[in-house]
């Protein structure tokens, strides 16, 4: 590692490494945004949104969003339907739908193999990829809950175009699995890091406006030379990242506005609220080379809304100042069986050019207090939880 950094610029740096942003509007149609995350093909490019679907094709298409997609399936030697034959081009696929409880048929030990795919049918499929157990009756209602329909509207009974399959489809890989916070497109190992990515900080909001009010992407791990401090650091940087997307992505749709000194108050401290985190960073950065750091940061906010952050690491110490902060309340969440109220405060942070810069602190409340909070910017980023 070269040892010529001035540690005031290095930490300084850590101002402008991380960022947090509100999700981007789509401006692709449903078919496209899957085609993009290789889910679906469409024949020669051509993704024909203005056709009709069967139960065949649709079963196909679902097998590969299920949290078992990548296991391998032996289908039974005898057929349970007698209108899908071992033979069939889709006897796979619909065996293994059934196999993973997505479809029980249409009755009289019939599949409905070329039926045309209608909105209840496709809601029920829908929510038992998420793993849910639902009555077919109640299939529309409870996929409407969770974020699963269409813009327009069409009735129960309604054979469904491709676009509109395509619609409930992406919206249902930005629910959540059933007895998870996980998105459903977080599970899918067909699709790889960098996609799930771009759909996640892309697409998401815009598809269900009450899912992760914030995207945050966390560094990836690297570095893959031998040299242990840098391996530490990039590794570091990786585990606290993921830890503060977690507590980022239960914040779910708009929020309102809070003062902060109710925001204070709920918290109760005696004086100010204290909290301290680990993080870490690795770069191989034009101007200064490749370095690795990592320390720990020490924060204390009154209850006038100023913040001071005291910054230990391996190349020296700092301090840094916040004030102006501006609270948004969001809706209760389940984290860790716990019931907590999430908050987010953003501050006016003097960056190292001395420009102001956004710092975002994200906070779960529960009955006793602060349980966890997250930091992102300027003093790393990295997370706190009660003990």
């Amino acid at each position: 590692m070269k040892k010529g950094f001035i540690a005031a610029v290095i930490l300084a740096m850590l101002v402008s490494m991380s960022t947090v942003g509100f999700a981007q509007e789509a401006a692709k149609t449903y078919g496209q945004v899957l085609s993009e995350i290789g889910l679906i093909q469409g024949s020669n490019g051509d993704l024909n949104e203005s056709g009709e679907l069967t139960r065949s094709q649709m079963v196909v298409i679902l097998n590969r969003l299920g949290a078992k997609s990548d296991e391998a399936f032996t289908p039974p030697a005898k057929a349970t339907f007698t209108d899908v034959p071992t033979t069939h081009w889709a006897y796979k696929d619909v065996e293994k739908a059934y196999s993973d409880k997505v479809t029980t048929g249409i009755g009289n030990g019939k599949f409905g193999v070329n039926n045309k795919i209608t909105y209840q049918q496709a809601a029920a499929f829908l929510l038992r990829v998420l793993g849910y157990e639902v009555s077919y009756d109640k299939a529309l209602t409870e996929a409407a809950a969770k974020g699963i329909k269409l813009a327009g509207e069409k009735s129960a009974n309604a054979n469904l175009l491709r676009a509109d399959i395509f619609e409930l489809m992406t919206k249902t890989l930005v629910a959540n699995v059933n007895g998870s916070n996980e998105q459903l497109v977080d599970t899918i190992a067909a699709i790889d890091e960098a996609h799930r990515t771009t759909f996640l900080n892309e697409y998401a909001q815009a598809i269900n406006p009450e899912l992760r009010a914030f995207s945050y992407t966390p560094v990836a791990d690297v570095y893959k030379g031998s040299d242990e401090f840098l391996k530490k650091s990039s590794a570091d940087g990786r585990k606290y990242g993921l830890q503060v997307e977690k507590v980022v992505n239960v914040f779910t749709g708009t929020g309102t506005a809070v003062s902060y000194a109710d925001f204070f108050k709920l918290i109760n401290p005696e004086e100010t609220i204290d909290f301290q985190f680990a993080w870490s960073e690795y770069s191989n950065d034009p101007e200064y080379g490749e370095y690795g750091i990592y320390g720990w940061s020490y924060v204390s906010i009154d209850e006038s809304g100023y913040l001071f952050a005291h910054v230990t690491a391996t190349e020296g110490e700092s301090g840094y100042e916040a004030t102006n902060p501006t609270v948004t309340k969001y809706k209760p969440v389940t984290v860790d069986g716990k019931q907590v109220t999430p908050y987010h405060v953003e501050m006016d942070l003097e960056g190292f050019t001395g420009e102001i810069e956004p710092y975002d602190l994200f906070f779960l409340l529960d009955a006793k207090g602060v349980y966890t909070v997250a930091s992102v910017g300027a003093f790393g980023d990295g997370v706190h939880t009660r003990q």
